[in-house]
């Protein structure tokens, strides 16, 4: 129950509610000025809960496109807002024309929200995985998260300029997260390069944070600072890496070498010969297969 300074009588929640939308003096200020449509107009008249109901589902649409929804709503929000002004700054009064303030306020409201909501315009190109320079080394990497169960594999394999297998891996994590997955593809891929002999590398990896988290200082306090410092001291070594943004049609290979782990107990798997699985993305990427990419214009 809630005392009202102004009726001296207790009030029950729905009637303080009611008294505050519907009764008090900057509630009926606004409702005066504001063109209610006429087919809710009865709403008026009725109890507090079938009043929001009503209105709150009304499809209308008032001129300037502005659904009566969203000035409804719009007006609520603004005889809650002057009247909270009112208790705490004694004397102040709400404006002098408040469906003028409102009516602005929702237009601006929906235009914001047309531009946050509008999808950008996209186009089709096409996308392939693309063999290293001459003498050089790929390592395309990939990690993968099960979001129903939080499990996390890894995979990754390296190629020559010729684009013919070296090895590659599959590793069965555990539990985790996306960028975790994300960042152990890059550890284990590294790894396995430095392991056989590699000196010249391109590394390619379709997570575009863990690119960055690679290039940029990171914070002690990151929960994944441990294993992101891993990657960059793997980085530093006598040789020379480069670490680059592909898109995910680019790096299907690494994909379907990350969602084998799920198959696999946990652990480090590689594979000095390609798994049989693989042989079609691996013939694609040696062809120059095209694949279909949707990117904004």
């Amino acid at each position: 129950m809630t005392t009202n300074p102004n009726c001296h009588k207790c009030l029950s929640l729905p009637e303080t509610m009611d008294h505050v939308f519907r009764g008090c003096r900057f509630a009926l200020k606004v409702w005066n000025f504001i063109k209610v449509p006429f087919d809710v107009l009865h709403s008026f008249s009725l109890g507090f809960t079938d009043w929001l109901r009503i209105n709150l589902k009304s499809k209308i649409m008032l001129s300037g496109n502005l659904p009566w929804t969203l000035v409804f709503t719009a007006s609520m929000w603004h005889c809650w807002k002057w009247r909270c002004n009112s208790i705490f700054n004694p004397g102040y009064e709400p404006p002098p024309n408040p469906h003028h303030t409102i009516l602005q306020f929702s237009s601006e409201w929906l235009d914001a929200n047309n531009v946050v909501n509008a999808k950008p315009t996209r186009e089709v190109i096409q996308v392939r995985w693309s063999l290293p320079t001459l003498g050089n080394f790929k390592l395309n990497v990939d990690g993968s998260c099960k979001t129903d169960s939080w499990k996390i594999c890894a995979g990754g394999l390296l190629r020559d300029s010729n684009g013919a297998w070296i090895c590659g891996f599959s590793a069965n994590i555990g539990i985790g997260n996306i960028y975790e997955a994300e960042l152990w593809s890059l550890f284990r891929g590294l790894h396995m390069a430095w392991d056989k002999g590699i000196r010249s590398l391109d590394i390619e990896c379709d997570s575009l944070s863990v690119v960055s988290l690679i290039a940029q200082a990171c914070n002690h306090a990151h929960p994944l600072f441990c294993l992101i410092e891993d990657c960059k001291l793997l980085l530093k070594r006598n040789w020379r890496c480069n670490v680059s943004h592909i898109y995910r049609e680019q790096n299907r290979a690494a994909d379907h070498l990350a969602n084998l782990g799920y198959e696999l107990p946990l652990g480090l798997h590689i594979y000095e010969s390609a798994p049989i699985s693989l042989s079609s993305f691996l013939l694609d990427d040696e062809i120059g297969r095209a694949q279909s990419r949707a990117v904004p214009c």
